[in-house]
């Protein structure tokens, strides 16, 4: 596919690219992300060219912002930040040793009583 005409792009971004900052930074509540999110929808369109087959522009941007900030936001959802003070790798409370002793007291009581 042919890259799109880069004159048409920029017409557009001049066009409708404040009201998409301002819908995007709406959906994210953050600024730099909703820049990032109409960046990398008019970077996509400059690359593979999908507007051409578009018949309502306007409403193919909404569109195409509001899934980069939903794909956004499920990416920073799955990166929680972990709690420092947990202890992950701690050793559980159990006493292996005792544990093992007890196993083989029971396993020797069983073979006494015919079991």
């Amino acid at each position: 596919m042919q890259p799109a005409n880069i004159t048409e792009i920029e017409r557009l971004y001049r066009q409708h690219g404040a009201a998409l900052l301002l819908f995007a930074q709406g959906m994210a509540g953050d600024r730099s992300r909703a820049q990032d999110a109409v960046q990398q929808v008019f970077l996509k369109l400059m690359e593979d060219g999908s507007l051409r087959q578009v018949m309502d522009a306007r409403s193919y941007l909404f569109a195409s912002v509001r899934n980069a900030v939903l794909n956004d936001a499920k990416v920073r959802q799955r990166n929680v930040a972990l709690d420092p003070e947990l202890a992950w790798f701690a050793p559980p409370g159990r006493d292996f040793a005792g544990e093992a002793k007890l196993r083989r007291a029971l396993s020797a009581s069983l073979m006494i009583s015919g079991r």
